[in-house]
Formats: C-alpha cells, sequence, structure tokens
C-alpha cells in the first residue's frame, strides 16, 4: 500500500492524524500533505513505519523503524524546520481539550521512552490551584510556600528521563492529565489530586553527550 492507502487505513481503525504524526515523528501537517485530494505527496519514506504501525494497530507485534528523513535532489536529508526550545513540543490547551488532544501527548511520550529521549513539562491549572518546588528537587526537606499555579518540570536542568512517567501514564489508562497531577503530588508539589490541567505541553529533546 501507498502511505496514503496506510494512513487512511489507520484513520479508519480510530486513529486520529495528530496520533499518526506522533508515532511516526512528523508535524501533522505532514500526514495532511499526505492524504489531501489534491496533489498529495507521497512521502514513501514513510511507507515502512506506517506499515509497521497498522500491523502493530491488528495485533501484531513488530518493531516500528524510525521514520528516515526524505532526500532532495542532491541526495542529502531534506532541510525541516528547527524545532523550538531544543526540542519538539507538543502543547495542549483549554480545559475541553485534554481528554481527546492530551492522546497527542501520551503518544509523544511514548516516542520519548522508545527513542531515550529527556522530557520537561509546563502544566497550568486553575488560579486558585498553588503549586510549590519539590522538596526532593531542592533538597530542602520541606516544601516552599506556593508561588503560582503554573508547574514547571524539568525546564531548568536537563529534564527527566521519559520513562519516570510511563508506569504511571499506564496506571492512569493514558489519562496525561492524571498522570501529570498524580507525579505532582508524589512530589509534594501540589495538593489537589483531582484537579484537572488547563493546559499541558511537553517539551522532548535529546540529551547531548557531555564532553570528556
Amino acid at each position: 500500500m501507498t502511505s496514503a492507502q496506510l494512513v487512511h487505513q489507520l484513520l479508519a481503525e480510530g486513529m486520529t492524524q495528530q496520533e499518526i504524526a506522533d508515532a511516526v515523528v512528523r508535524d501533522s501537517s505532514v500526514i495532511s500533505q499526505i492524504i489531501r485530494p489534491v496533489k498529495p505527496k507521497p512521502y514513501n519514506n514513510l511507507t515502512p513505519t506506517l506499515e509497521a504501525l497498522l500491523a502493530n494497530r491488528r495485533g501484531r507485534r513488530v518493531d516500528v523503524p524510525e521514520a528516515p528523513r526524505r532526500l532532495n535532489a542532491q541526495g542529502q536529508e531534506a532541510a525541516v524546520r528547527k524545532p523550538t526550545a531544543g526540542g519538539r513540543t507538543v502543547h495542549v490547551r483549554s480545559g475541553g481539550a485534554i481528554k481527546s488532544g492530551a492522546k497527542s501527548i501520551a503518544n509523544r511520550l511514548r516516542v520519548a521512552e522508545r527513542d531515550g529521549l529527556r522530557v520537561a513539562w509546563t502544566v497550568v491549572y486553575p488560579s486558585w490551584v498553588e503549586i510549590g518546588k519539590s522538596p526532593k528537587r531542592t533538597g530542602t526537606g520541606h516544601r516552599p510556600d506556593p508561588d503560582s499555579n503554573i508547574a514547571e518540570v524539568g525546564n531548568r536542568g536537563e529534564g527527566y528521563e521519559a520513562s519516570e512517567f510511563i508506569d504511571m501514564l499506564n496506571d492512569e489508562n493514558g489519562d496525561v492529565g492524571k498522570m501529570i497531577t498524580k507525579w505532582l503530588v508524589s512530589q509534594n508539589m501540589l495538593d489537589t489530586p483531582d484537579v484537572t490541567p488547563l493546559s499541558i505541553e511537553l517539551r522532548t529533546w535529546k540529551r547531548k553527550p557531555k564532553a570528556e
């Protein structure tokens, strides 16, 4: 099957364009270009990855290969937009979008774990929620006075291993809002475990090797 046929099959089996894009580590606009009715772009380089993704969707456990970049006329990797903030960012905002849109964040987190990427979060809660800094990170042994309704997790320093969040995500049946709230409570940064975030942002990047 062509890449367009594979994408249509994945859509028919319940995946969204954003979920497919996250699985192949491409922007969602790439998926739109593949399936648009007028002058679609074939993106044949994505075909093996899409085939493996469809096989997994149908219950066959196969490895999903990393999709190679397209080559230009000179045989070099085609230029792509540079990612912002040092890596790829997935951002879901507004209370109504959390339940549906957060699926793309869950998928991206799993891709980050597979690829050994570092992650950082920015989570915005209602104005009455108070976020404190984690004593586990500050070394103070107690929680300082809360100072904001915005939780910044890993945005300063080297971030976290994606694997730190996966087990908790699975425990919450893929609900990113519940997972990150539970994690903040476990870090003594949040006292309201039942609150729903208004906005969630996940940033991923590859850790640079330390110079010897």
